[in-house]
């Protein structure tokens, strides 16, 4: 029985192969399917505390100045040092900026920079970030208080870089106001984004350290026009960034 068993086998696998070198079409048997395990996900809101050892453009050294953190927020600008220049009233005054150094961590040294955040869970992620001089160039003389009238900001040699890996969520850098000039009183846009994308976290770069084309200690420049009264002194202002989501007009 064994044998006829072989044999039978060995009759049947010719003609199987026979059939199929004849073209003779062999039913397979239809795959077996069926719905399985059901996946499941649920995502919640994110939570939001402030940061320590974040991100500097350009560098894999860390700022260990506490930022806040959020949904919709600026977390940082740098502070600006435009040095010494020599006082006149004669002659425009120009001075840059010099590049920022964060305090505790010399070696994380960069160019001057904003870092914002839009984590919104929108469809439409239009935004604008802008900045005004609030309070003008001014010290106090005795009993007189100078004031650098008309002095400007001007924002130069912009990149938009990532603060976290937003992927492709990045905008581009289409909505970058170069060369912005920032004046008293008078909100200047420096980027605009429109459309689905910008969710995540950015910096604005203004200049690279070491880059010869756009370098970092000249990319943010203050100029005092000629005619200024300008006195020897240390003169401060503020400028006043925000992040809106409905732009100029």
């Amino acid at each position: 029985m064994k044998f006829t068993h072989k044999l039978c086998g060995t009759i049947l696998l010719a003609a199987l192969t026979t059939a199929a070198a004849t073209g003779t079409v062999v039913a397979a048997e239809p795959d077996s399917t069926m719905d399985g395990n059901v996946g499941k996900v649920e995502f919640t809101d994110a939570t939001y505390e402030e940061e320590t050892d974040n991100p500097v453009p350009d560098t894999e050294e860390k700022d260990p100045e506490k930022q806040p953190n959020g949904k919709f927020l600026i977390r940082k600008v740098t502070p600006l040092d435009f040095g010494k220049a020599e006082a006149s009233a004669t002659k425009e005054i120009t001075s840059f900026a010099k590049t920022y150094v964060p305090v505790g961590n010399p070696k994380a040294e960069s160019a001057n920079y904003i870092r914002f955040k839009d984590d919104r869970q929108v469809d439409d992620h239009t935004y604008q970030l802008t900045a005004k001089v609030t309070k003008q160039f001014e010290f106090k003389d005795g009993e007189t208080l100078r004031k650098l009238d008309n002095a400007t900001i001007t924002y130069g040699h912009q990149r938009l870089l990532d603060a976290a890996e937003n992927g492709i969520q990045n905008p581009g850098e289409s909505g970058l106001h170069h060369d912005a000039v920032v004046k008293f009183g008078e909100s200047t846009p420096i980027f605009t984004n429109t459309g689905a994308k910008g969710r995540g976290d950015y910096f604005i770069a203004f200049g690279k350290l070491g880059d010869e084309a756009k370098p970092g200690n000249q990319a943010v420049k203050l100029t005092v026009p000629s005619g200024t009264d300008v006195r020897t002194g240390t003169y401060q202002a503020t400028v006043t960034w925000t992040l809106s989501e409905t732009p100029l007009k």
